[in-house]
């Protein structure tokens, strides 16, 4: 009878530790069903402890200034149904900010709604990338994001992720920004992966975006797979994105496959962006883009920039349209320019977008 009690006792000790008492962020004044701000409740729970549970309700909790998430958080989450966090109008920068040095943390089953038709500072929206219009900023090293639901950013992007070792994935983003059809003109992305070393950004479905659905700056190692990119109600300038010209310009040993991108008429520019040559820079490594689904763009598939990679054994089909946004009035399933010595599948039409004149490079 001993031995049973202190194998019980063992036992209990093993799940206590293993599962800390997640935090409620009602003991700190945060409440999601009064309309009234909740900023400042949110970050004091945050600041307080390392795993945080926010409560499921109507209207959700009111961010009426940026929460920094500190490096000590483990976890963030709801159950149930997803609580929600939606910004006040009066805020002009986003809705969760991590810091640099987070890692190991995970978020999930969260709502992030930028209420973009009701905001009223658009500063935000005027700096370059637009970045403080966007609903997340999420930082760090071996951490996840998933089941999470980010929509109506202001600006910029509805998820902004820079990191090693991390996976997103089971994201919806969708309807963030304003297309150029729409007022402001201040168009986001669905998400965006400044860095992606050794990441895996799998199984999101990024709709109705207005600048680029999925945007993947570099990372050498990175896994881009099975995502979900349309556009049929509003215009945006790409689906998938691949390189910039400003930083971790390199996808050596990426995978980049089984991407499912469609449009509709005039919807989309370009299906997917291999490279940043459209802005007169290149790519060193493009790593391996294959098994990926491109149909109803302006141009389905546009490589310009690159000095290495593999781009084979893509599905293209149905190029519609007239509105690309670099050079009006031109469509294509396939181009290509400024490749180096990438091995390509044939069938492009040798097409430089940079000058929007006919030639490989």
């Amino acid at each position: 009878m001993n031995r049973l009690r202190i194998l019980c006792c063992a036992a209990l000790f093993v799940v206590v530790i293993a599962n800390p008492a997640l935090a409620q962020c009602g003991g700190f004044g945060a409440n999601p069903t009064d309309w009234e701000p909740d900023g400042q409740a949110l970050q004091a729970c945050f600041d307080a402890n390392s795993y945080v549970y926010l409560d499921p309700g109507y209207p959700g909790y009111i961010v009426d200034h940026q929460v920094m998430v500190r490096s000590h958080i483990r976890l963030i989450t709801s159950s149930g149904s997803k609580a929600k966090l939606l910004a006040h109008p009066a805020l002009n920068r986003p809705i969760f900010h991590f810091e640099p040095d987070a890692y190991d943390y995970e978020m999930s089953e969260l709502i992030f709604d930028g209420n973009k038709w009701q905001r009223t500072d658009f500063s935000g929206c005027d700096v370059e990338y637009k970045w403080q219009g966007s609903n997340i900023l999420a930082k760090g090293t071996n951490f996840r994001i998933h089941h999470i639901d980010t929509v109506n950013a202001q600006c910029g992007t509805g998820l902004e992720v820079v990191g090693n070792d991390f996976a997103v994935y089971s994201v919806y983003a969708a309807y963030n920004g304003f297309s150029k059809d729409e007022a402001n003109g201040h168009w986001a992305d669905g998400i965006t992966i400044l860095r992606c070393t050794r990441g895996t950004v799998s199984g999101n479905w990024s709709h109705e975006n207005t600048d680029v659905g999925l945007m993947v700056f570099g990372g050498s190692g990175c896994s881009v797979e099975w995502n979900d990119i349309r556009n049929y109600e509003r215009y945006s300038f790409a689906g998938l994105s691949l390189g910039d010209r400003n930083a971790n310009n390199d996808f050596a040993g990426g995978w980049i496959a089984h991407n499912n991108i469609e449009s509709g008429y005039n919807m989309l520019s370009t299906g997917i962006q291999v490279g940043p040559h459209p802005e007169a820079w290149i790519m060193n490594n493009a790593g391996e883009i294959r098994y990926n689904h491109v149909s109803g763009a302006v141009v389905n598939l546009v490589v310009e920039g690159i000095n290495d990679g593999v781009v084979m054994d893509n599905d293209l089909h149905g190029a519609q349209g007239d509105r690309h946004n670099l050079c009006p009035g031109f469509s294509a399933n396939y181009t290509a320019a400024h490749f180096g010595i990438a091995t390509l599948a044939p069938g492009y039409i040798c097409k430089e977008f940079h000058s929007c004149s006919i030639g490989c490079q």
